[in-house]
């Protein structure tokens, strides 16, 4: 029998599917763990909320894993992370705003005075027992967002995240690819990505696209405007509030979850409301209907959005 050490990569939820993210990385009795999202079921499915990975393997090992390594903060990657922690307490690494909408999430559980939560900043590396971890910038439709590399004594193993190559993201921050080249250059022994619509032709628009258009249906429309997005999409929140302000309009938030989003990245300066755009319902409902924008969650049709 081979005893010669090896490296464990099981995935317990994302894989063929959107949403439920999680994977672990194994070596020598000890575990990281990358992720814990949720996924919606599909309507047919009565009395289902959300759907979470399977913790049964977490159970089995739960006093072997060293640590909890976040990519970034939507739903898909950060909402199992209530259920994960009443099977395991390892500490939690994540980016700054990740680590704000962790708190949030975990506040509404009752979990955040039990919960070792860390700030980890880019290309710093971090040493959580047998592994050596560092987080790199990647874009994606969220600030903060991160992929990992993990080191072992085997070799590196590199998880991306969600990502796109985007020439002209909302924050300007591009992916820093000679910063990537260097942190690689020993060599990769395995490699997790993304691979979203990879299947499909083409590639996927920069988000300053999404910035024009938003800028333009806002301008032109007669009567209040209604948008839908994920409660923690901040970056469309911001674009939102820059076309309100570019058109003198003024906008409200509708949904418990977005409206503590907001407040949080507004604090930590991930989201600018420099000519106070953002107003409440009350007042918003003064207003004509020209001057009125409401963002609301809910665009994918989840039942317990608002």
């Amino acid at each position: 029998m081979n005893n010669d050490p090896k490296i464990q990569i099981i995935h317990l939820g994302g894989l063929g599917e959107i949403g439920r993210n999680m994977m672990l990385i194994g070596f020598e009795e000890e575990y990281l763990i990358i992720d814990c999202g949720i996924s919606f079921p599909p309507s047919d499915l009565l009395g289902v909320d959300l759907g979470i990975p399977d913790m049964t393997f977490i159970d089995k090992i739960s006093n072997k894993i060293k640590g909890i390594l976040i990519t970034h903060g939507h739903e898909d990657h950060i909402g199992g992370l209530p259920f994960l922690l009443n099977h395991t307490n390892a500490p939690i690494f994540s980016s700054k705003l990740t680590h704000g909408l962790i708190s949030v999430k975990l506040k509404e559980f009752g979990a955040i005075s039990k919960t070792n939560l860390n700030i980890i900043q880019p290309f710093k590396n971090i040493n959580i027992s047998k592994f050596s971890v560092q987080f790199f910038n990647v874009c994606h439709s969220i600030p903060d967002a991160m992929g990992i590399t993990v080191n072992t004594p085997l070799g590196m193993i590199v998880h991306t995240g969600d990502f796109k190559i985007d020439h002209s993201p909302t924050d300007g921050k591009l992916i820093d690819f000679q910063a990537l080249g260097s942190l690689f250059s020993s060599g990769v022994l395995a490699l997790c990505s993304d691979s979203t619509y990879a299947e499909l032709k083409g590639f996927t628009p920069s988000e300053s696209q999404v910035t024009l258009t938003l800028y333009d249906e806002i301008r032109e429309s007669k009567g209040r405007v209604i948008i839908s997005t994920f409660a923690s999409q901040i970056y469309r929140i911001q674009q939102i509030i820059d076309a309100c302000k570019m058109t003198d309009k003024k906008v409200s938030i509708v949904g418990r979850k977005m409206s503590t989003n907001i407040k949080m990245a507004l604090k930590l300066g991930y989201l600018q409301d420099s000519k106070n755009c953002i107003t409440d319902i009350n007042s918003l409902l003064k207003l004509p209907d020209k001057k009125c924008v409401l963002i609301t969650t809910g665009s994918q049709g989840e039942p317990t959005s608002v």
